[in-house]
C-alpha cells in the first residue's frame, strides 16, 4: 500500500505575514537609531582666534527691543549698523522665546536687504 502525500504544496501565507511583521519591527527600530553622527577631531589654527571678533550678535528681547552687539538700537538704525560689516560676516540671532514673530521678521528682513547670508538662530538645548 502506497502512502499518499499529505501536502501537495506549502502554504506560504503565514510565512509572508511573519516576514511583514519583522519588516515593520526593523523599520520602526531603525528610525530611532541616530544616523549621520560623524565624530571629527578638528585641528587647531592660528587664525581661529580672530574669528571670534568677526561676528554680529543680534538679541531680540521679549518686548521687541533689539540689541546689536549688546547695544540698544531700533530697527531703522539696525540697517545702518550692518553697513559697516562685510556681507560674509556671521550673524547670530538670540531671540526670546516669548517674542512676537513680527519683530523677528523685521530683523530677518533687515539682514536680507543688507545682503547677509550667514545667519544663525541660537537656541538652547
Amino acid at each position: 500500500m502506497r502512502r499518499k502525500a499529505k501536502f501537495k504544496s506549502i502554504n506560504v501565507v503565514p510565512f509572508i505575514d511573519v516576514m511583514l511583521v519583522l519588516l515593520v519591527i526593523v523599520l520602526l527600530s531603525a528610525s530611532f537609531v541616530q544616523t549621520g553622527l560623524i565624530k571629527t577631531k578638528l585641528p587647531k589654527g592660528h587664525s581661529s582666534a580672530n574669528l571670534k571678533n568677526k561676528k554680529i550678535k543680534i538679541t531680540i528681547q521679549a518686548d521687541g527691543n533689539i540689541l546689536f552687539n549688546n547695544k540698544a538700537v531700533d530697527k531703522n538704525s539696525l540697517k545702518d549698523m550692518l553697513k559697516g560689516y562685510k556681507k560674509d560676516t556671521f550673524v547670530y540671532i538670540y531671540a526670546n522665546k516669548d517674542l512676537k514673530f513680527n519683530s523677528f521678521t523685521n530683523v530677518i528682513d533687515a539682514l536680507q536687504e543688507s545682503g547677509f547670508l550667514n545667519i544663525g538662530i541660537v537656541t538652547k538645548k
